[in-house]
């Protein structure tokens, strides 16, 4: 049965929205039609099954198993959820988090996935839900399954998907266990090639600067080497100036001035009272970019897709969606929040 769920925490909230330990470098979700983009060939299931038995490496040790799974749960609806849809597998059950206040997103929906059994993970994981789905594997992020592993692994064999690694290291994880290593290598090819499509179409902005900075409760954050959304932004073949070699660097207010040399500035638009409090101070309004109308907010499901949701069946709509953005900003008709 479908439920719904209240919001997560707001640690949590922060935790996913700025990607802090997220997916490093190109990527991300299905377009219009997931059939087309991300469903593996058809099969008997034969050449699926020769891969078993198998021990699967993961976040938290190793995972023996026997046999084939035929009945999936993921425990949230990150990229454990995304990565099993992409591979072509219909999980029996997942769990909602609404991580983001916005329910499903875009690329889940066009996967069918709201005509999915859902058990509701906001407040926490109960192992009762899940061993009701009767699986054959469970999957979740490594944060997800720590605290319960071995109770998880008492029902069915456990995935654990490290968030802090690259959307690659997280498919190729699940396609192991789920006997399906060679339509992961298909993904992959169909995410590169999808990037280099979005990069031609970006070509004419490639030597504009780009940052990007956001406001979340009463810190300024300022995109770092390290970011998924700077290398994403990069595979694009766009030219991102950052301040840190980290993923991120934390600043107050007063240190807004050093976005003078950005001539695009992007935000993760998190937390709208702030980003408001942002777009309001003086010197952000004395910044060239703004100024010139170069400066665009991404909001619900356009930040989820540049953070944590940038995996094998969002591509395409990040892909597009990051295209139309960025033009759109470079030409002096950026989006601020209203």
């Amino acid at each position: 049965m479908r439920v719904s769920a209240t919001p997560a925490p707001s640690l949590r909230r922060l935790f996913l929205s700025l990607a802090f330990v997220l997916s490093v470098g190109a990527a991300a979700a299905c377009g219009n039609d997931p059939a087309e983009s991300t469903s593996p060939a058809e099969s008997d299931g034969s050449d699926l099954a020769a891969g078993f038995p198998t021990t699967v490496e993961h976040g938290l040790g190793s995972a023996a198993i026997d046999d084939m799974p035929e009945r999936v749960v993921t425990l949230g609806d990150y990229n454990d959820l995304d990565s099993v849809l992409a591979l072509g597998i219909e999980p029996v059950a997942f769990g909602f988090t609404d991580a983001f206040g916005t329910g499903l997103a875009s690329w889940q929906l066009a996967a069918g996935a709201d005509s999915i059994d859902q058990f509701d993970v906001s407040t926490g994981i109960s192992v009762e839900a899940v061993a009701a789905a009767d699986p054959d594997l469970i999957v979740g992020m490594t944060s997800q399954v720590e605290p319960l592993y071995e109770q998880l692994s008492a029902v069915a064999p456990t995935i654990a998907v490290p968030f802090d690694t690259t959307w690659q290291g997280q498919l190729q994880v699940i396609a192991q266990a789920t006997g399906r290593t060679a339509q992961a290598e298909a993904l992959e090819a169909d995410v590169s090639a999808a990037l280099s499509d979005g990069a031609a179409l970006l070509d004419e902005y490639a030597d504009r600067p780009v940052m990007v900075a956001s406001y979340y409760g009463d810190t300024f954050y300022i995109q770092g080497e390290q970011s998924s959304m700077t290398g994403l932004l990069r595979e694009l073949g766009l030219t991102v100036v950052t301040t840190t070699d980290e993923q991120l660097e934390e600043q107050s207010l007063e240190a807004i001035p050093v976005l003078d040399q950005a001539e695009i500035i992007l935000s993760l638009a998190t937390d709208r009272a702030a980003t408001i409090t942002a777009q309001d101070n003086p010197l952000w309004q004395s910044l060239p970019a703004v100024e010139a109308g170069r400066y665009t907010a991404l909001t619900g499901g356009q930040a989820r897709g540049v953070s944590d949701g940038f995996n094998a069946l969002s591509y395409q709509t990040v892909i597009d969606e990051l295209v139309q953005v960025v033009t759109e900003t470079a030409d002096g008709n950026g989006t601020p929040l209203s």
